[in-house]
């Protein structure tokens, strides 16, 4: 393990990616401060034509309120990444009398992973159980609260606006906001409620699950709606954050007991992720990207066939396929889309929020312009 970490560690401080990188774009590195910030130089040789912009200067800057600050203070004129939350994106909207909010295409759901290796309590693997979980979680109520009512409700491992989703979403199942019908499901499985209102077994074990999740603002608000949606039915909820120590403790992460809460990415390319291939295990020492540890080997010949097939006629009923198997059987359970705030000072010109799979906001970089300030006309 030490050597993967010092290995990986080599190639992310290799001066490739920093001083030493040299690109085709439409901005070449002039100078790098780690840590500080980066300076870009328009490239007078890029093939769609020389960038309106002379120079740009990126920022990193990690902490939330010296980036509103610094945005308010008009030192910052366009946030790019992962800045800010929604929430705080909105505040600073209105705010922000020098610029405006939109939200990028999203690549990334609020997702739970359910363990399916050891699980505790083992009824956690059980299929009919995880329908009653999403029948119990409000989601809709979530995307109000937490995203505005911008987002939409996670049906499908796919995104509304990735290529395909139409097709592909109206054949699978749903798990729409229903407690009656999550109370029947659970007591069907030989489930009572206590005194305490908590279901037990038939032999008095409380349904307790642990759900664990980092402390990233949106998983901790998305962990405390579900907990409050499954307690309400009467299931046994205790959150659990892990501590930042534990942050590359591979083994802690991924033996998870129950449930695993977090933003994870969900296009296309993710879906080589649900692999077999992916599980983390001690004979691979937790490496691996498939938290749920779900294996399969029906799904795994659907993802190898997907990925072995060239025709897009071909590979669209084949993903298809792949997505279906994943809402029917929930070896992920979807909460809601995550939508990123981009923030675009009103000064900048031809520069808006991706909205295509792949895409980023630097897509027409070389059409930046930024119009003068009467201080500097």
């Amino acid at each position: 393990e030490r050597v993967y970490a010092d290995d990986k560690a080599s190639f992310l401080n290799n001066t490739y990616w920093s001083t030493d990188f040299v690109g085709e774009g439409p901005f070449a590195l002039r100078d790098f401060v780690a840590g500080s910030h980066l300076v870009l130089r328009a490239n007078d040789r890029y093939p769609l034509g020389r960038p309106k912009i002379d120079e740009i200067t990126v920022q990193f800057i990690p902490d939330p309120t010296t980036l509103v600050a610094n945005m308010l203070a008009g030192q910052v004129e366009l946030l790019v990444g992962r800045g800010l939350s929604l929430e705080q994106g909105l505040q600073l909207r209105d705010q922000w009398k020098e610029g405006k909010m939109g939200t990028e295409f999203p690549t990334t759901w609020i997702v739970i992973y359910p363990q399916f290796l050891n699980a505790r309590p083992a009824v956690v693997t059980n299929l009919e159980f995880r329908r009653a979980l999403l029948y119990a979680a409000d989601r809709q109520a979530m995307v109000e609260s937490i995203q505005a009512g911008i987002a939409k409700v996670a049906h499908s491992f796919l995104s509304p606006n990735q290529a395909d989703y139409q097709q592909i979403e109206a054949r699978l199942p749903h798990y729409d906001y229903d407690p009656r019908k999550a109370t029947q499901m659970i007591e069907g499985l030989g489930y009572h409620k206590g005194s305490d209102g908590i279901y037990a077994d038939a032999s008095n074990q409380a349904l307790q699950l642990e759900i664990h999740t980092t402390n990233q603002d949106v998983n901790q608000k998305s962990l405390y709606s579900v907990v409050d949606n499954w307690q309400r039915v009467g299931i046994g909820v205790d959150p659990v954050t892990y501590p930042p120590q534990r942050a590359t403790d591979l083994e802690y992460l991924t033996t998870f007991p129950a449930l695993y809460l977090l933003r994870h990415p969900n296009d296309v390319r993710s879906v080589r992720n649900r692999h077999s291939n992916q599980t983390p295990l001690p004979e691979n020492n937790y490496v691996g990207a498939n938290l749920s540890r779900y294996m399969n080997p029906d799904l795994d010949a659907l993802i190898d066939r997907y990925y072995a097939t060239i025709s897009k006629t071909d590979r669209l009923p084949l993903l298809g396929d792949v997505i279906y198997h994943m809402a029917d059987q929930l070896n992920v359970m979807g909460l809601y889309y995550d939508v990123n705030p981009v923030l675009i000072g009103n000064r900048l010109l031809n520069v808006a929020p991706a909205t295509g799979p792949g895409a980023s906001i630097a897509w027409n970089a070389e059409q930046w312009d930024a119009r003068m300030t009467s201080a500097e006309s």
